[in-house]
């Protein structure tokens, strides 16, 4: 689905920015001031009023892979620039919902890290 095609967008961008792989991403896309199916019509039919300050609030949990450390994998996402992350999503967006609607990215917040143990019982 074009929706499915939205959050692989927005993974695409990080692992990319990264220098890891999709599958050590994991994104939850929330809609902000707004409901849901609203800021698509919005979004989509640019001949209608248009919603008060409507956004997306991308939330990402990057796994490290091996090979590379934690402060490596948090330094890369620390050294993000909006704009090159803004120019690299819109072309990651090209076939979905959102491919022809103006993408502002505001602000990426510094990483915070944790650890998380598995394949022990």
């Amino acid at each position: 689905s074009k929706d499915a095609g939205v959050k692989r967008a927005f993974v695409q961008t990080m692992a990319e920015k990264v220098g890891v792989g999709e599958a050590d991403v994991k994104c939850d896309v929330t809609p902000q001031n707004c409901n849901t199916r609203r800021l698509q019509a919005e979004l989509i039919d640019s001949t209608r009023r248009r919603l008060a300050d409507p956004s997306i609030q991308a939330a990402y949990s990057v796994s490290v892979p091996p090979g590379k450390s934690v402060t490596e994998t948090s330094n890369s996402v620390s050294s993000i620039k909006t704009n090159a992350f803004q120019d690299l999503l819109v072309n990651n967006l090209a076939g979905t919902n959102f491919s022809n609607t103006s993408v502002t990215v505001s602000s990426i917040t510094a990483p915070t890290t944790s650890m998380e143990l598995s394949g022990y019982e």
